[in-house]
């Protein structure tokens, strides 16, 4: 996918530089192409968003990086999940509305979630019990260290 350069990312339909659409590379095309509109209504909405109309679609974010480091920085992006980009350093991640499923989908991951606190929690309490048996053999290893050293000095040959 290349892009002419001199784009202007809020030049008509006619004006502005012609996608090379396929080959896998995310690319999927200009929002107003993409949009099924009587010729006299693209005609208004490209006047009236202009930088709306011209905004190219891609698969996901990385695909709109890359195409806006080639076409040198202009335009607009949004990807098929509705996250949007703008070189100009905007960034928005919409993303789905939430239905039903997704009301689901959530109390399922804060099962999940609570499993995994639980999980965490024996863990922790698993760690400190360890950590006090550890710290009790090193009081008993000091202790033996101490009474050996003692002896050692103690010690005189015949």
């Amino acid at each position: 996918m290349t892009l002419q350069n001199g784009h202007s990312p809020h030049a008509p339909a006619g004006e502005r530089p012609k996608l090379r659409l396929g080959g896998g590379d995310g690319v999927i095309g200009y929002l107003d192409d993409l949009l099924r509109m009587n010729a006299d209504v693209r005609k208004a909405f490209e006047r009236a968003l202009p930088e709306y109309a011209s905004t190219i679609m891609v698969n996901d974010l990385d695909t709109a990086f890359r195409v806006a480091e080639i076409s040198g920085g202009g335009g607009s992006y949004l990807t098929t999940s509705g996250e949007s980009y703008s070189p100009r350093g905007m960034l928005s991640a919409v993303g789905e509305k939430k239905s039903m499923a997704g009301f689901l989908a959530l109390k399922r991951e804060k099962r999940e979630l609570e499993k995994k606190l639980v999980l965490l929690k024996a863990k922790i309490e698993a760690g400190r019990a360890e950590l006090v048996d550890l710290k009790q053999r090193h009081v008993v290893a000091s202790e033996t260290l101490k009474t050996l050293t003692a002896e050692i000095r103690s010690w005189k040959p015949t």
